[in-house]
């Protein structure tokens, strides 16, 4: 279980890397939905990949939600920071190696059945020091690790 939550980390940490996440339209304050669609279809490939999420999610830098994986969540474009924690996802996460971890809990708005843990890391660009968003993971160990 320990490893398989290590994992989750490095996964977060490592998508908060990819420049497209990172370009002016994510970084800036409205993002247009030309640029909502493409980053949903680059978190909806990679969870097609990675199966063990419920949901990824990537924040603007104001913690607000710009794009999601799963569709059927209903949080994209909603601005729900505090559902997140994004806003202190991107005060914690103070370089590329950190990272931030919710504690196990049920979810309102969640699409699993059972409580879930929220990965999140901190987007950034080489011009800027500062986060510019962040990225998200929804993890349901009930359902992803045996025996969780």
């Amino acid at each position: 279980m320990d490893r398989n939550l290590y994992e989750r980390a490095n996964d977060c940490r490592w998508w908060a890397l990819a420049a497209v996440f990172a370009e002016p339209a994510v970084a800036s304050d409205t993002v247009r939905a030309g640029r909502r669609e493409t980053i949903g279809s680059i978190l909806r490939t990679i969870n097609g990949l990675y199966t063990v999420y419920s949901n990824l999610i990537v924040l603007d830098g104001d913690g607000r939600i710009v794009a999601t994986s799963n569709a059927a969540s209903e949080l994209a474009g909603t601005g729900a920071r505090r559902r997140h924690g994004s806003r202190a996802l991107l005060r914690v996460c103070a370089d590329a190696q950190g990272y931030a971890v919710s504690a196990l809990r049920a979810r309102r708005r969640s699409t699993t059945t059972g409580p879930t843990y929220i990965y999140g890391a901190a987007i950034r660009t080489p011009q800027q020091p500062q986060a510019v968003g962040g990225v998200a993971i929804v993890f349901d160990p009930s359902r992803n690790c045996a025996p969780c």
